[in-house]
C-alpha cells in the first residue's frame, strides 16, 4: 500500500512556495522600478531657469519692438490671439520634438504625460486650465475680483494643447528627419 498524500502535499507546498517567491520577486522589481522612477530627473532640466529668464528677455524684446500695436476693435484683438496661439503651438511643437530644454510647464506637463500614459497635447491642455483656475482663484481670494485674466487667457489655455496635436501631424515628421535622421 503506497500512500502519495504525503508527496502530493509537499509538491503541492513547494509549488506555492516557488508561486510566493515569484510573487515577491515581482513585487521587489516593481518597487525598485518605482523607486528607480524618482531619479529621472536630469541636472541638465535645471536649464529651464535659464531658458526661462532668456525667453522673458525675448518677450520685452519683442514688446519693444511691437509697442503698443493693437488692432483697435475686438475682432481685430481675436485675429492677434488666433495669431500668437498658432505661434505658441508651433513653436512648443518645434521644441519639444527636438528634445530641447522644455520650458517648466511643458516639462511638467511631458513628464505627466509620461507617467500617465497619456498625449502631450492633452496634458498640456489640462495644466494650462489648471494654471489659468489657479489664477483665477488666487485673484478672486486676494484682490476680490479678476484681474489679469479675461477669455483671452482662457481660449489659450483651452485651445494651444488641441493645436500641438495638430501641429504635431504636420511638422513632428520633417523636423524629426532634419534633427535626427529619423
Amino acid at each position: 500500500d503506497l500512500d502519495f498524500s504525503d508527496a502530493f502535499t509537499n509538491a503541492v507546498e513547494e509549488k506555492q512556495v516557488a508561486e510566493q517567491q515569484k510573487l515577491k520577486a515581482k513585487i521587489e522589481q516593481e518597487e525598485e522600478e518605482d523607486l528607480g522612477d524618482t531619479a529621472e530627473f536630469q541636472p541638465i532640466q535645471l536649464l529651464q531657469i535659464v531658458f526661462s529668464t532668456v525667453f522673458g528677455y525675448f518677450v520685452d524684446f519683442a514688446k519693444l519692438l511691437i509697442g503698443d500695436f493693437v488692432i483697435p476693435t475686438y475682432f481685430g484683438r481675436l485675429t492677434m490671439l488666433g495669431i500668437s496661439i498658432v505661434l505658441i503651438a508651433v513653436g512648443i511643437t518645434l521644441y519639444m520634438d527636438t528634445e530641447l530644454v522644455p520650458m517648466s510647464t511643458e516639462g511638467l506637463s511631458s513628464c505627466l504625460a509620461k507617467k500617465l500614459n497619456k498625449p502631450f497635447p492633452t496634458m498640456k491642455t489640462v495644466m494650462d486650465c489648471v494654471i489659468v483656475g489657479t489664477g483665477l482663484t488666487l485673484s478672486l481670494v486676494f484682490l476680490g475680483k479678476l484681474d489679469g485674466i479675461r477669455e483671452g487667457t482662457i481660449i489659450t489655455a483651452v485651445v494651444v494643447g488641441k493645436l500641438i496635436a495638430v501641429c504635431r501631424k504636420w511638422i513632428s515628421a520633417p523636423v524629426k528627419k532634419i534633427c535626427f535622421g529619423e
